[in-house]
């Protein structure tokens, strides 16, 4: 484990907040960002709807 760097609280490894979105290293095509899970979780409910006022 690493020790708390100078002038911090937390090691260098296993403290602090990640960047989000286009900022992170790993953002690849924002496929999976969470605007997008919330947009398909409500287009499937509007479906289900949908699919509900025509049974």
């Amino acid at each position: 484990m690493s020790p708390a760097r100078k002038g911090r609280k937390r090691c260098r490894l296993h403290g602090g907040n990640s960047l989000q979105g286009r900022e992170h290293g790993r953002f690849r095509t924002g496929l999976w960002t969470q605007e997008l899970r919330e947009a398909r979780a409500l287009l499937r409910t509007v479906r289900a709807a949908v699919r509900d006022l025509y049974e």
